[in-house]
């Protein structure tokens, strides 16, 4: 029957393997800095938010958008109805790969207003690259 000191001594030998093994790095030793990433592979949408999903008159909307930090710009776009353009906005960056927009439903808006909308949002990286999402936005 084994000791209990040689139990615990083969324990602390093999807690330490596993964590060498999990740090994969030698002691002693720096790691290899990472290949640089291209900017084509970096620009991503992560998500993107819209709080609340169903709006009324006199309501904050609030959209947040989570991008790859090469993301430099993000805008949206949204047809009222037929008879007005697209109305377009930008997204405020808050710091690399975040942005936000809110804005409130008019108290007072009329009902002609009402239904839903697709907004078309266009994230534009530094080297150029847009990644287009949408989001749906009802307004009752």
């Amino acid at each position: 029957m084994p000791s209990p000191a040689g139990s615990t001594a083969r324990r602390r030998a093999l807690v330490l393997l596993l964590s060498a093994l999990a740090i994969a790095v030698p002691l002693g030793t720096a790691a290899a800095p990472a290949p640089p990433a291209t900017k084509a592979a970096l620009a991503t949408f992560y998500w993107l938010r819209a709080t609340p999903h169903v709006v009324h008159a006199g309501d904050t909307v609030n959209w947040e958008a989570r991008t790859s930090p090469d993301i430099v710009v993000v805008r949206g776009a949204v047809q009222v109805n037929r008879f007005f353009p697209n109305y377009e906005f930008a997204f405020v960056k808050g710091a690399p790969g975040h942005f936000t927009m809110s804005f409130s439903i008019p108290a007072n808006m009329p009902p002609v207003f009402r239904g839903t909308y697709e907004v078309r949002v266009v994230a534009t990286a530094e080297n150029g690259k847009q990644i287009f999402r949408t989001l749906e936005m009802r307004v009752e």
